[in-house]
């Protein structure tokens, strides 16, 4: 399982009820005394608190969706880079992968939840990695299986030279 920091943990928490929870007040007293100027900062606070949250339940929910009924393929290793974004300090490693669908003739290509480790000692281009995803809707409703790639790096044969 992946497991982000419990410091970043808690500060995401603390950051989508500092903001969420007061917008919710804010629009209750905006409406009470129909000023439209409340009603915008309730808006705009509750788009910080609660978006971010809503993104975050919404993959879970899709992780669960595809391991249960998603289509597994395997996928090829392109890259492993930082992600673009550095949240509250934590800045992890994403994995992109990609597969050739046969029967569109389409190439999509995925990227793995984010990973505590740099994990470019264990993957090389030519890997393979599963992900699960709805045929459907491949472009969105997919999840990248990487809860292996530390015991992919364990079983390796250790060449000694």
């Amino acid at each position: 399982m992946i497991k982000i920091p419990l410091g970043i943990q808690i500060a995401f928490i603390f950051v989508c009820l500092f903001f969420g929870i007061p917008g919710i007040l804010l629009l209750i007293l905006a409406f009470m005394i129909h000023h439209p100027i409340p009603i915008l900062f309730g808006l705009i606070m509750c788009a910080c608190g609660w978006i971010p949250l809503y993104i975050v339940i919404r993959k879970r929910i899709v992780k669960g969706q595809m391991l249960q009924t998603g289509t597994i393929v395997e996928t090829h290793v392109v890259s492993v880079n930082l992600a673009y974004y550095n949240l509250f300090g934590w800045r992890p490693y994403i994995i992109t992968t990609q597969w050739h669908d046969p029967i569109t003739n389409l190439i999509y290509h995925f990227k793995s939840p984010a990973l505590n480790y740099d994990p470019r000692a264990i993957l090389t281009e030519n890997m393979t990695l599963p992900v699960y995803l709805d045929p459907q809707n491949p472009k969105s409703r997919y999840y990248m299986a990487v809860e292996k790639v530390p015991e992919i790096y364990l079983y390796t044969p250790k060449i000694d030279t």
